[in-house]
């Protein structure tokens, strides 16, 4: 079976990672394997945490990629978000303006209705001290 592994190059495009096999990892590192004669578990120990590191790395490529795939799918959602964000902020400030002036209406219409009722409270006040001046001087006064 022939394992497919991938080797660190620099391209002048900041680098990338070229598929190789295991007789060109052997090749490699074959001047770092060497190792005392009858000492195989070494050799095969290295070729394991190299193999492992190289799964790591592949499985790291494959996150960062997906993570691209990921921020270029947010930044078209946000593309595709930001002119309504923009329009309900500009309603939004225009809503907050409307209720300022509603709200001073209602103030000065609570300052009217105060006024009002106190305008009608004395207007009563005042007709009660009619009839009872009137009756007591002895006219029929009914309105």
């Amino acid at each position: 079976m022939c394992t497919l592994y991938f080797a660190f190059t620099e391209d002048g495009h900041g680098g990338g990672f070229d598929p190789i096999d295991d007789e060109e990892l052997r090749n490699m590192f074959s001047d770092e394997l060497v190792a005392p004669p009858g000492d195989p578990k070494r050799i095969k120990r290295i070729m394991a945490n190299r193999q492992s590191a190289q799964r790591s790395r592949v499985r790291k490529l494959q996150y960062i990629s997906e993570l691209e795939r990921s921020v270029t799918t947010l930044q078209t959602e946000v593309s595709a978000l930001s002119p309504t964000v923009a329009f309900l902020d500009h309603q939004r400030l225009l809503l907050n303006v409307d209720n300022s002036a509603i709200k001073q209406r209602l103030a000065t219409l609570a300052q009217d209705k105060i006024f009002k009722d106190g305008n009608h409270i004395l207007f009563f006040n005042y007709k009660k001290m009619f009839y009872n001046i009137s009756a007591r001087l002895g006219y029929d006064v009914n309105i």
